[in-house]
């Protein structure tokens, strides 16, 4: 079946590259996030 396209490959790859942006995006909020909430905790907890 995939025979029959032009190119999947490189669809492929460019859906696989806006996945990977997104994933390091999400990381980089969720990193952020989760150092907050420790630093918080240290606050309420010396």
């Amino acid at each position: 079946m995939a025979a029959t396209r032009p190119s999947p490959d490189k669809d492929f790859n460019h859906s696989v590259a806006l996945l990977q942006g997104q994933i390091l995006q999400l990381d980089t909020l969720l990193s952020a996030e989760f150092r907050q909430v420790v630093i918080d905790q240290l606050k309420d907890n010396p």
